[in-house]
C-alpha cells in the first residue's frame, strides 16, 4: 500500500502528460518491487516461519508453516493487484472499479465455496490468491483499454 501511495503522484503526472512509456515503466517497477517484497516474505517464512509461529502463537501453530508459506507466495498477486489498482486510479477510469470488484468478489466467493470444504484452510488461501490474480488481470485489461482509448482520442 505504501509503495502504491508513493508512486501514485508520478503515475498520475506521467499519464496526464501523455508519457505512456514512463507510465508503463513505473507500473512495471512497482509490480516488480512489490513482487520482490512478496518473495522476501516467502523466504522469511521458509527460513523462520515455523520458529516464528511457535514463538508468537505456540507450538500447535508452528505446524501451519506450509500454509503460511502458501499465503506468502500468493501475496504476489495481492501486491500486484494493489499496484495495478493505483495505476487504474491514476488514469481516472473510476467507472471500472465497480465491475472489477464485483467480478473479483463473485469469483472469490465461488472459489471459497468450492475449495474450502474440499481443502480447508489451503482452499481459503487459494481463494484469496485467486482474488488477487483476477483483480490484477482485470486492472491490466482496464489499463490497456484506457491506453488505447487515450491514443485514439489524440
Amino acid at each position: 500500500m505504501a509503495l502504491g501511495n508513493a508512486i501514485q503522484p508520478r503515475l498520475r503526472k506521467t499519464w496526464v502528460e501523455g508519457h505512456f512509456a514512463a507510465f508503463a515503466k513505473l507500473c512495471v517497477m512497482g509490480v516488480g518491487i512489490s513482487t520482490g517484497f512478496a518473495l522476501l516474505g516467502y523466504a522469511f517464512c521458509w527460513l523462520f516461519g515455523k520458529w516464528f509461529l511457535g514463538l508468537v502463537y505456540g507450538p500447535e501453530f508452528s505446524a501451519a508453516n506450509p500454509l503460511l508459506m502458501l499465503m506468502a507466495l500468493l501475496a504476489i498477486f495481492q501486491y500486484g493487484q494493489n499496484i495495478t489498482n493505483f495505476a487504474v486510479q491514476a488514469t481516472r477510469f473510476f467507472w471500472a472499479r465497480v465491475p472489477i470488484y464485483f467480478v473479483s468478489l463473485v469469483a472469490t466467493v465461488v472459489a471459497a465455496w468450492i475449495l474450502i470444504p474440499l481443502y480447508g484452510l489451503e482452499g481459503a488461501a487459494w481463494s484469496v490468491g485467486l482474488h488477487g490474480l483476477i483483480s490484477m488481470s482485470l486492472n491490466l485489461a482496464v489499463l490497456v483499454f484506457s491506453y488505447v482509448r487515450r491514443k485514439n482520442s489524440q
